[in-house]
Protein backbone atom coordinates (compact mmCIF):
# COMPACT_ATOMS: atom_id res chain seq x y z
CA UNK A 1 0.00 0.00 0.00
CA UNK A 2 1.29 3.39 -0.97
CA UNK A 3 1.16 5.57 2.17
CA UNK A 4 1.04 8.75 0.14
CA UNK A 5 -2.32 10.41 0.27
CA UNK A 6 -3.85 12.81 -2.21
CA UNK A 7 -3.76 16.39 -1.00
CA UNK A 8 -6.24 18.85 -2.47
CA UNK A 9 -4.66 21.45 -4.68
CA UNK A 10 -4.33 25.03 -3.51
CA UNK A 11 -7.43 27.07 -3.96
CA UNK A 12 -7.11 29.62 -6.72
CA UNK A 13 -7.22 33.16 -5.45
CA UNK A 14 -10.27 35.20 -6.52
CA UNK A 15 -9.54 37.58 -9.41
CA UNK A 16 -8.49 41.05 -8.33
CA UNK A 17 -11.00 43.86 -9.00
CA UNK A 18 -10.13 46.20 -11.91
CA UNK A 19 -8.21 49.31 -10.98
CA UNK A 20 -10.14 52.57 -10.89
CA UNK A 21 -9.68 54.85 -13.87
CA UNK A 22 -8.68 57.76 -11.73
CA UNK A 23 -7.67 57.93 -8.09
CA UNK A 24 -9.49 60.25 -5.79
CA UNK A 25 -7.95 61.77 -2.68
CA UNK A 26 -10.00 59.35 -0.59
CA UNK A 27 -8.70 56.42 -2.64
CA UNK A 28 -5.07 57.25 -1.97
CA UNK A 29 -5.49 58.29 1.65
CA UNK A 30 -3.49 56.22 4.13
CA UNK A 31 -5.44 53.50 5.98
CA UNK A 32 -7.03 54.44 9.26
CA UNK A 33 -5.07 53.38 12.32
CA UNK A 34 -6.12 50.05 13.77
CA UNK A 35 -8.40 50.45 16.75
CA UNK A 36 -9.29 47.99 19.47
CA UNK A 37 -12.54 47.32 17.66
CA UNK A 38 -10.69 46.52 14.46
CA UNK A 39 -8.33 44.17 16.31
CA UNK A 40 -11.28 42.34 17.81
CA UNK A 41 -12.65 41.72 14.34
CA UNK A 42 -9.76 39.32 13.77
CA UNK A 43 -11.58 36.91 16.08
CA UNK A 44 -14.75 37.15 14.05
CA UNK A 45 -16.94 36.15 12.35
CA UNK A 46 -18.35 33.17 14.22
CA UNK A 47 -20.68 30.87 12.35
CA UNK A 48 -24.07 30.63 14.10
CA UNK A 49 -25.12 27.36 15.69
CA UNK A 50 -28.36 25.64 14.75
CA UNK A 51 -30.01 24.28 17.88
CA UNK A 52 -32.07 21.34 16.66
CA UNK A 53 -32.95 17.87 17.99
CA UNK A 54 -30.37 15.81 16.08
CA UNK A 55 -27.39 17.95 17.04
CA UNK A 56 -28.56 18.10 20.65
CA UNK A 57 -28.96 14.31 20.74
CA UNK A 58 -25.47 13.87 19.28
CA UNK A 59 -24.05 16.29 21.86
CA UNK A 60 -25.71 14.24 24.59
CA UNK A 61 -24.28 11.06 23.05
CA UNK A 62 -20.84 12.71 23.11
CA UNK A 63 -21.24 13.37 26.85
CA UNK A 64 -22.05 9.69 27.29
CA UNK A 65 -19.28 8.37 24.99
CA UNK A 66 -16.45 10.62 26.22
CA UNK A 67 -17.68 12.16 29.48
CA UNK A 68 -19.34 8.89 30.57
CA UNK A 69 -21.60 10.77 32.93
CA UNK A 70 -23.94 7.77 33.15
CA UNK A 71 -21.22 5.84 34.97
CA UNK A 72 -20.87 8.57 37.57
CA UNK A 73 -24.67 8.79 37.96
CA UNK A 74 -25.84 5.16 38.14
CA UNK A 75 -29.50 6.14 37.79
CA UNK A 76 -28.76 7.11 34.18
CA UNK A 77 -27.12 3.75 33.43
CA UNK A 78 -30.44 2.00 34.06
CA UNK A 79 -31.79 3.53 30.85
CA UNK A 80 -28.75 2.47 28.76
CA UNK A 81 -28.32 6.02 27.48
CA UNK A 82 -25.68 5.14 24.88
CA UNK A 83 -27.95 2.77 22.99
CA UNK A 84 -31.00 4.97 23.55
CA UNK A 85 -29.35 8.14 22.24
CA UNK A 86 -27.87 6.28 19.26
CA UNK A 87 -31.34 5.05 18.28
CA UNK A 88 -32.84 8.52 18.84
CA UNK A 89 -30.15 10.15 16.67
CA UNK A 90 -30.67 7.59 13.92
CA UNK A 91 -34.41 8.11 14.07
CA UNK A 92 -34.03 11.88 13.85
CA UNK A 93 -31.69 11.53 10.87
CA UNK A 94 -34.40 9.52 9.08
CA UNK A 95 -37.30 11.71 10.19
CA UNK A 96 -35.51 15.00 9.46
CA UNK A 97 -33.51 14.37 6.28
CA UNK A 98 -32.91 18.09 5.73
CA UNK A 99 -31.17 18.31 9.11
CA UNK A 100 -28.34 16.07 7.86
CA UNK A 101 -26.37 15.64 4.65
CA UNK A 102 -26.48 11.94 3.92
CA UNK A 103 -24.80 12.50 0.54
CA UNK A 104 -21.67 13.66 2.36
CA UNK A 105 -21.18 10.38 4.24
CA UNK A 106 -18.85 8.80 1.68
CA UNK A 107 -17.72 12.04 0.07
CA UNK A 108 -14.25 11.90 1.63
CA UNK A 109 -11.56 9.22 1.63
CA UNK A 110 -11.16 8.95 5.46
CA UNK A 111 -14.77 7.75 5.78
CA UNK A 112 -14.25 5.24 2.99
CA UNK A 113 -11.19 3.84 4.73
CA UNK A 114 -13.03 3.52 8.02
CA UNK A 115 -15.66 1.58 6.05
CA UNK A 116 -12.90 -0.73 4.76
CA UNK A 117 -11.76 -1.43 8.32
CA UNK A 118 -15.33 -2.14 9.42
CA UNK A 119 -15.81 -4.44 6.42
CA UNK A 120 -12.63 -6.35 7.28
CA UNK A 121 -13.73 -6.68 10.91
CA UNK A 122 -17.08 -8.15 9.85
CA UNK A 123 -15.73 -10.44 7.14
CA UNK A 124 -12.87 -11.78 9.24
CA UNK A 125 -14.90 -12.34 12.42
CA UNK A 126 -15.98 -15.90 11.41
CA UNK A 127 -12.34 -16.75 10.64
CA UNK A 128 -11.05 -15.70 14.06
CA UNK A 129 -10.37 -17.76 17.14
CA UNK A 130 -13.91 -17.28 18.43
CA UNK A 131 -16.53 -16.07 15.96
CA UNK A 132 -19.21 -15.74 18.65
CA UNK A 133 -17.08 -13.44 20.81
CA UNK A 134 -16.14 -11.31 17.79
CA UNK A 135 -19.73 -10.94 16.59
CA UNK A 136 -20.92 -10.06 20.10
CA UNK A 137 -18.26 -7.37 20.40
CA UNK A 138 -19.15 -6.04 16.95
CA UNK A 139 -22.83 -5.70 17.75
CA UNK A 140 -22.53 -4.41 21.32
CA UNK A 141 -19.46 -2.15 21.15
CA UNK A 142 -17.83 -1.49 17.81
CA UNK A 143 -20.73 -0.97 15.41
CA UNK A 144 -22.57 1.46 17.77
CA UNK A 145 -19.39 3.54 17.84
CA UNK A 146 -19.23 3.43 14.04
CA UNK A 147 -22.86 4.55 13.82
CA UNK A 148 -21.99 7.48 16.09
CA UNK A 149 -19.07 8.28 13.81
CA UNK A 150 -21.31 8.24 10.72
CA UNK A 151 -23.90 10.46 12.40
CA UNK A 152 -21.22 13.01 13.29
CA UNK A 153 -20.12 13.13 9.64
CA UNK A 154 -23.57 13.72 8.17
CA UNK A 155 -24.57 16.16 10.95
CA UNK A 156 -21.69 18.54 10.12
CA UNK A 157 -23.53 20.52 7.46
CA UNK A 158 -21.57 23.72 7.97
CA UNK A 159 -18.92 25.33 10.16
CA UNK A 160 -21.46 26.08 12.90
CA UNK A 161 -22.50 22.44 13.17
CA UNK A 162 -18.89 21.26 13.21
CA UNK A 163 -17.98 23.78 15.91
CA UNK A 164 -21.00 22.76 18.00
CA UNK A 165 -20.05 19.07 17.87
CA UNK A 166 -16.44 19.87 18.72
CA UNK A 167 -17.79 21.91 21.61
CA UNK A 168 -19.62 18.84 22.89
CA UNK A 169 -16.26 17.00 23.05
CA UNK A 170 -14.82 19.98 24.97
CA UNK A 171 -17.80 19.86 27.36
CA UNK A 172 -17.13 16.14 27.91
CA UNK A 173 -13.55 16.93 28.84
CA UNK A 174 -14.80 19.61 31.23
CA UNK A 175 -16.74 16.92 33.11
CA UNK A 176 -13.60 14.78 33.39
CA UNK A 177 -11.53 17.77 34.55
CA UNK A 178 -14.03 18.49 37.32
CA UNK A 179 -14.18 14.87 38.43
CA UNK A 180 -10.40 14.55 38.38
CA UNK A 181 -9.78 17.70 40.40
CA UNK A 182 -12.62 17.52 42.90
CA UNK A 183 -14.21 14.05 43.02
CA UNK A 184 -11.80 11.23 42.33
CA UNK A 185 -9.26 10.67 45.05
CA UNK A 186 -5.68 9.44 44.85
CA UNK A 187 -3.81 6.37 46.02
CA UNK A 188 -0.22 5.36 46.57
CA UNK A 189 1.23 3.40 43.67
CA UNK A 190 4.87 2.32 43.57
CA UNK A 191 5.96 5.02 46.03
CA UNK A 192 4.11 7.97 44.53
CA UNK A 193 0.57 9.28 44.50
CA UNK A 194 -1.65 9.01 41.46
CA UNK A 195 -5.33 9.14 40.60
CA UNK A 196 -7.33 6.34 42.16
CA UNK A 197 -9.06 3.81 39.95
CA UNK A 198 -12.63 4.67 39.03
CA UNK A 199 -15.41 3.04 37.09
CA UNK A 200 -15.15 5.52 34.21
CA UNK A 201 -11.56 5.43 32.98
CA UNK A 202 -8.21 3.93 33.76
CA UNK A 203 -5.79 6.71 34.62
CA UNK A 204 -3.67 5.90 31.55
CA UNK A 205 -6.68 6.34 29.23
CA UNK A 206 -7.18 9.93 30.32
CA UNK A 207 -3.85 10.99 28.85
CA UNK A 208 -4.93 9.93 25.36
CA UNK A 209 -8.34 11.60 25.70
CA UNK A 210 -6.88 14.91 26.79
CA UNK A 211 -3.89 15.11 24.47
CA UNK A 212 -6.29 14.57 21.57
CA UNK A 213 -8.72 17.06 23.11
CA UNK A 214 -6.43 19.97 24.05
CA UNK A 215 -6.09 21.18 20.43
CA UNK A 216 -9.86 20.79 20.03
CA UNK A 217 -10.33 23.06 23.04
CA UNK A 218 -8.18 25.72 21.38
CA UNK A 219 -9.99 25.21 18.06
CA UNK A 220 -13.32 25.70 19.79
CA UNK A 221 -12.10 28.75 21.72
CA UNK A 222 -10.60 30.48 18.69
CA UNK A 223 -13.73 29.98 16.59
CA UNK A 224 -16.07 31.17 19.36
CA UNK A 225 -16.67 34.38 21.25
CA UNK A 226 -17.93 35.44 24.65
CA UNK A 227 -18.38 32.78 27.33
CA UNK A 228 -17.77 29.91 24.89
CA UNK A 229 -14.30 31.24 24.08
CA UNK A 230 -13.26 31.42 27.73
CA UNK A 231 -14.82 28.03 28.40
CA UNK A 232 -12.62 26.44 25.73
CA UNK A 233 -9.49 28.02 27.16
CA UNK A 234 -10.44 26.98 30.71
CA UNK A 235 -10.88 23.33 29.74
CA UNK A 236 -7.58 23.45 27.83
CA UNK A 237 -5.88 24.70 31.00
CA UNK A 238 -7.45 21.92 33.07
CA UNK A 239 -6.22 19.18 30.73
CA UNK A 240 -2.54 19.20 31.81
CA UNK A 241 -3.62 19.21 35.46
CA UNK A 242 -5.70 16.07 34.86
CA UNK A 243 -2.84 14.36 33.04
CA UNK A 244 -0.54 15.15 35.96
CA UNK A 245 -3.05 13.75 38.47
CA UNK A 246 -3.35 10.56 36.41
CA UNK A 247 0.36 9.84 36.97
CA UNK A 248 0.53 8.32 33.48
CA UNK A 249 3.95 8.33 31.85
CA UNK A 250 2.36 7.63 28.49
CA UNK A 251 0.10 10.63 29.01
CA UNK A 252 3.15 12.74 29.89
CA UNK A 253 4.92 11.71 26.67
CA UNK A 254 1.77 12.39 24.65
CA UNK A 255 1.44 15.82 26.26
CA UNK A 256 4.98 16.69 25.19
CA UNK A 257 4.15 15.65 21.63
CA UNK A 258 1.01 17.79 21.73
CA UNK A 259 2.95 20.75 23.11
CA UNK A 260 5.54 20.56 20.33
CA UNK A 261 2.73 20.29 17.79
CA UNK A 262 1.01 23.37 19.19
CA UNK A 263 4.23 25.35 19.06
CA UNK A 264 4.60 24.52 15.39
CA UNK A 265 0.97 24.66 14.22
CA UNK A 266 -0.90 27.27 16.29
CA UNK A 267 -2.43 29.53 13.62
CA UNK A 268 -1.28 33.13 13.30
CA UNK A 269 -0.24 33.41 16.95
CA UNK A 270 2.96 35.13 18.02
CA UNK A 271 5.72 32.98 19.43
CA UNK A 272 5.30 34.75 22.73
CA UNK A 273 1.71 33.57 22.99
CA UNK A 274 2.63 30.07 21.89
CA UNK A 275 5.17 29.80 24.68
CA UNK A 276 2.60 31.35 27.04
CA UNK A 277 0.22 28.47 26.24
CA UNK A 278 2.98 25.97 27.04
CA UNK A 279 3.84 27.93 30.19
CA UNK A 280 0.25 27.74 31.43
CA UNK A 281 0.25 23.98 30.83
CA UNK A 282 3.48 23.56 32.81
CA UNK A 283 2.13 25.75 35.62
CA UNK A 284 -1.09 23.72 35.84
CA UNK A 285 0.87 20.47 35.99
CA UNK A 286 3.15 21.87 38.69
CA UNK A 287 0.17 23.06 40.72
CA UNK A 288 -1.70 19.75 40.67
CA UNK A 289 1.02 17.12 40.24
CA UNK A 290 0.87 14.54 43.06
CA UNK A 291 3.78 13.78 45.33
CA UNK A 292 6.60 11.95 43.58
CA UNK A 293 5.33 12.86 40.09
CA UNK A 294 8.58 14.30 38.77
CA UNK A 295 10.61 11.34 40.03
CA UNK A 296 8.19 8.96 38.36
CA UNK A 297 8.41 10.80 35.03
CA UNK A 298 12.21 10.64 35.19
CA UNK A 299 11.98 6.85 34.97
CA UNK A 300 11.01 7.32 31.31
CA UNK A 301 14.67 7.94 30.48
CA UNK A 302 16.02 5.62 33.18
CA UNK A 303 13.88 2.53 32.80
CA UNK A 304 16.38 -0.24 33.54
CA UNK A 305 14.25 -1.65 36.36
CA UNK A 306 10.84 -0.69 35.03
CA UNK A 307 8.28 -3.49 35.13
CA UNK A 308 7.34 -2.79 31.51
CA UNK A 309 10.78 -4.08 30.53
CA UNK A 310 11.34 -6.78 33.14
CA UNK A 311 7.96 -8.32 34.00
CA UNK A 312 6.11 -11.02 32.07
CA UNK A 313 3.05 -8.77 32.30
CA UNK A 314 4.92 -5.63 31.24
CA UNK A 315 4.28 -3.97 27.92
CA UNK A 316 7.35 -5.33 26.12
CA UNK A 317 6.46 -8.97 26.87
CA UNK A 318 2.80 -8.34 26.02
CA UNK A 319 3.84 -6.91 22.65
CA UNK A 320 6.11 -9.89 21.98
CA UNK A 321 3.28 -12.32 22.70
CA UNK A 322 1.00 -10.29 20.43
CA UNK A 323 3.47 -10.49 17.54
CA UNK A 324 3.84 -14.22 18.15
CA UNK A 325 0.06 -14.65 17.80
CA UNK A 326 -0.01 -12.45 14.71
CA UNK A 327 2.71 -14.42 12.87
CA UNK A 328 0.49 -17.37 11.79
CA UNK A 329 -2.40 -15.05 10.80
CA UNK A 330 -0.87 -11.94 9.20
CA UNK A 331 -3.74 -11.30 6.76
CA UNK A 332 -6.88 -11.97 8.78
CA UNK A 333 -5.70 -11.73 12.40
CA UNK A 334 -7.20 -13.58 15.34
CA UNK A 335 -10.56 -11.81 15.10
CA UNK A 336 -11.80 -8.55 16.56
CA UNK A 337 -11.59 -8.49 20.36
CA UNK A 338 -9.68 -11.79 20.44
CA UNK A 339 -6.28 -10.45 21.52
CA UNK A 340 -6.75 -11.83 25.04
CA UNK A 341 -8.21 -15.11 23.80
CA UNK A 342 -5.14 -15.69 21.62
CA UNK A 343 -3.03 -15.63 24.79
CA UNK A 344 -5.30 -18.20 26.41
CA UNK A 345 -5.09 -20.48 23.37
CA UNK A 346 -1.31 -20.14 23.16
CA UNK A 347 -0.65 -20.14 26.90
CA UNK A 348 2.88 -19.27 28.00
CA UNK A 349 4.51 -20.03 31.34
CA UNK A 350 7.10 -18.41 33.58
CA UNK A 351 10.35 -20.12 34.55
CA UNK A 352 8.66 -21.35 37.73
CA UNK A 353 5.94 -23.03 35.69
CA UNK A 354 3.18 -20.56 36.55
CA UNK A 355 0.94 -19.51 33.63
CA UNK A 356 1.52 -15.99 32.32
CA UNK A 357 -1.59 -13.88 32.87
CA UNK A 358 -3.33 -12.83 29.65
CA UNK A 359 -3.19 -9.05 29.23
CA UNK A 360 -4.78 -6.46 26.97
CA UNK A 361 -2.45 -5.20 24.21
CA UNK A 362 -1.57 -1.80 25.73
CA UNK A 363 -0.85 -0.62 22.20
CA UNK A 364 -3.60 0.44 19.82
CA UNK A 365 -1.63 -0.27 16.65
CA UNK A 366 -0.62 -3.76 17.74
CA UNK A 367 -4.21 -4.38 18.84
CA UNK A 368 -5.69 -3.73 15.43
CA UNK A 369 -2.91 -5.63 13.65
CA UNK A 370 -3.30 -8.77 15.79
CA UNK A 371 -7.10 -8.64 15.78
CA UNK A 372 -7.76 -7.70 12.14
CA UNK A 373 -4.50 -8.39 10.32
CA UNK A 374 -1.75 -6.32 8.77
CA UNK A 375 -3.86 -4.91 5.87
CA UNK A 376 -6.37 -3.40 8.31
CA UNK A 377 -3.52 -1.95 10.37
CA UNK A 378 -2.04 -0.31 7.26
CA UNK A 379 -5.42 1.25 6.41
CA UNK A 380 -5.69 2.48 9.99
CA UNK A 381 -2.23 4.05 9.75
CA UNK A 382 -3.08 5.67 6.41
CA UNK A 383 -5.98 7.51 8.05
CA UNK A 384 -3.62 8.68 10.79
CA UNK A 385 -1.11 9.79 8.15
CA UNK A 386 -3.78 11.82 6.37
CA UNK A 387 -4.97 13.38 9.60
CA UNK A 388 -1.46 14.61 10.37
CA UNK A 389 0.79 15.05 7.32
CA UNK A 390 -2.11 15.40 4.88
CA UNK A 391 -3.82 18.14 6.88
CA UNK A 392 -0.53 19.94 7.50
CA UNK A 393 0.07 20.05 3.74
CA UNK A 394 -3.41 21.40 3.17
CA UNK A 395 -2.98 24.07 5.84
CA UNK A 396 0.35 25.16 4.37
CA UNK A 397 -1.35 25.80 1.02
CA UNK A 398 -4.28 27.77 2.41
CA UNK A 399 -3.93 31.56 2.17
CA UNK A 400 -3.69 33.32 5.53
CA UNK A 401 -6.43 35.67 4.30
CA UNK A 402 -8.91 32.88 5.03
CA UNK A 403 -8.68 33.83 8.69
CA UNK A 404 -10.49 37.08 7.86
CA UNK A 405 -12.69 36.28 4.84
CA UNK A 406 -15.72 34.55 6.40
CA UNK A 407 -16.70 32.18 9.19
CA UNK A 408 -16.39 29.00 7.14
CA UNK A 409 -12.93 29.77 5.79
CA UNK A 410 -11.73 30.90 9.19
CA UNK A 411 -12.96 27.63 10.71
CA UNK A 412 -11.30 25.54 7.97
CA UNK A 413 -7.95 27.27 8.40
CA UNK A 414 -7.95 26.90 12.19
CA UNK A 415 -9.24 23.30 12.00
CA UNK A 416 -6.45 22.38 9.57
CA UNK A 417 -4.01 23.84 12.12
CA UNK A 418 -5.27 22.07 15.24
CA UNK A 419 -6.67 18.73 14.01
CA UNK A 420 -3.20 17.44 13.01
CA UNK A 421 -2.00 18.15 16.55
CA UNK A 422 -5.01 16.24 17.93
CA UNK A 423 -4.09 13.24 15.80
CA UNK A 424 -0.44 13.50 16.93
CA UNK A 425 -1.42 13.63 20.59
CA UNK A 426 -3.86 10.76 20.18
CA UNK A 427 -1.27 8.61 18.37
CA UNK A 428 1.38 9.22 21.03
CA UNK A 429 -1.03 8.29 23.82
CA UNK A 430 -2.55 5.37 21.90
CA UNK A 431 0.86 3.75 21.65
CA UNK A 432 0.51 2.83 25.34
CA UNK A 433 -3.22 2.02 25.60
CA UNK A 434 -5.80 -0.13 23.78
CA UNK A 435 -8.06 2.33 21.93
CA UNK A 436 -8.50 0.70 18.51
CA UNK A 437 -12.29 0.40 18.82
CA UNK A 438 -13.13 3.22 21.24
CA UNK A 439 -14.83 6.47 20.13
CA UNK A 440 -12.01 9.08 20.38
CA UNK A 441 -10.18 8.09 17.18
CA UNK A 442 -13.38 7.86 15.14
CA UNK A 443 -14.59 11.18 16.51
CA UNK A 444 -11.36 12.80 15.32
CA UNK A 445 -11.80 11.18 11.90
CA UNK A 446 -15.38 12.49 11.74
CA UNK A 447 -14.12 16.03 12.43
CA UNK A 448 -11.40 15.47 9.81
CA UNK A 449 -13.94 14.33 7.22
CA UNK A 450 -16.29 17.22 8.01
CA UNK A 451 -13.45 19.69 7.50
CA UNK A 452 -12.61 18.13 4.12
CA UNK A 453 -16.24 18.47 3.00
CA UNK A 454 -16.25 22.16 3.91
CA UNK A 455 -12.93 22.55 2.09
CA UNK A 456 -14.31 20.99 -1.09
CA UNK A 457 -17.32 23.30 -1.03
CA UNK A 458 -15.12 26.39 -0.72
CA UNK A 459 -12.99 25.11 -3.58
CA UNK A 460 -16.08 24.73 -5.73
CA UNK A 461 -17.12 28.30 -4.93
CA UNK A 462 -13.70 29.58 -5.94
CA UNK A 463 -13.89 27.70 -9.24
CA UNK A 464 -17.28 29.23 -9.95
CA UNK A 465 -15.93 32.68 -9.11
CA UNK A 466 -12.94 32.15 -11.37
CA UNK A 467 -15.26 31.24 -14.25
CA UNK A 468 -17.11 34.51 -13.65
Amino acid sequence: MNPSLPVPELYPAPPAPPAAASATPAAIAPPAPRTKRRRRLRGEPVFPVTWDPIRLSLAALMLISIGRIHQQLPILAVFKPGILLTLVSMGLAVALPKAVRLKDLFKTWPVKRVAWIVGIAILMAPLGLNASASLTFLMEVYLPNIVFFALLVIASRNAGDARFLIGSYVASLAILVYLSLFVWGSRSFGGFERMASNIMYDANDLGTLFTAGLPLCLLFAQTSKGVARYFGYAVAAGGPATIALSGSRGGFIALIVTGVGLLAMAPRITWGRRFAIIGIAVAMMAAFAPEGYLAKMQTIINADEDYNLTSSTGRVEIWKRGLTNLAPRPLNGVGISNFLRAQWVNQQYTESGAPVRAMSPHNTFLQIAVDLGVPAALIFLSILYGGTIGLIRIRNKLPASWLRENATRRFIYIACSYLPVSFMGWAAGAFFVSHAYLPPFYILVAFFAGTLVLLKEERRKDRQLARG
